[in-house]
């Protein structure tokens, strides 16, 4: 899902906005969080799927889905019958996923900040699993993963002109359809995080 300020005014197409602070609380959890994207990206899923798609225990899954359907974040799109067993499949209220806050809300910032440990404890995992998994190898001299962090300068409108890129490129890398031969394309994760940082007297 998205997390966007809502002073900045873009990702207003259609979609959902998660902005009521019981839902944005549920998702200070890194696994609820994995949860929601597995569903959003995937469509309707039962527990079973997404136990094979996160690689996590159904039973360790079930406290996690009920409280991400009590505060209305998934719902029971219908039920399903599997081998003599009714499942119930899950989806989410709407495409795409958008958290949305106010930068000058200080109610909320921890709370966004406990999401935001959720998403980097859930890239390193995803990492960890990458090798663990043996996924990683070199395509035209590079790596198929990417890992930086870079420190420039952005005026406001150049910050501006670089999220609007990234979300164009966000879109493009989320629409892709798999492949009927799974061997031209794979399962990848993306998070990005652009922040202003405090500057020493040095600096200014």
């Amino acid at each position: 899902y998205y997390i966007f300020n809502s002073m900045q005014g873009i990702f207003m197409d259609s979609g959902y906005n998660i902005e009521d602070v019981k839902q944005i609380e549920i998702l200070s959890s890194a696994v609820r969080g994995e949860i929601l994207d597995i569903i959003e990206f995937f469509g309707k899923l039962s527990i079973r799927e997404i136990s094979e798609h996160t690689g996590r225990s159904q039973h360790s899954l079930y406290h996690h889905i009920k409280m991400l359907h009590e505060v209305e974040l998934i719902y029971e799109s219908e039920t399903r019958k599997v081998n003599g067993q009714i499942e119930s499949i899950y989806d989410v209220p709407g495409r795409p996923m958008r958290l949305k806050y106010d930068s000058e809300d200080t109610s909320v910032t921890s709370k966004i900040l406990s999401i935001i440990r959720g998403i980097v404890s859930t890239n390193m995992r995803d990492f960890q699993r990458a090798f663990d998994n043996f996924l990683i190898h070199r395509h035209k001299n590079l790596h198929n993963v990417t890992h930086t962090r870079e420190i420039g300068w952005l005026s406001d409108e150049e910050v501006y002109e670089f999220q609007m890129k990234m979300r164009r490129l966000l879109l493009e890398f989320k629409v892709r359809d798999k492949p009927v031969c799974e061997a031209k394309r794979k399962l990848y994760t993306l998070s990005v995080l652009l922040v202003p940082k405090k500057q020493s007297k040095i600096e200014a």
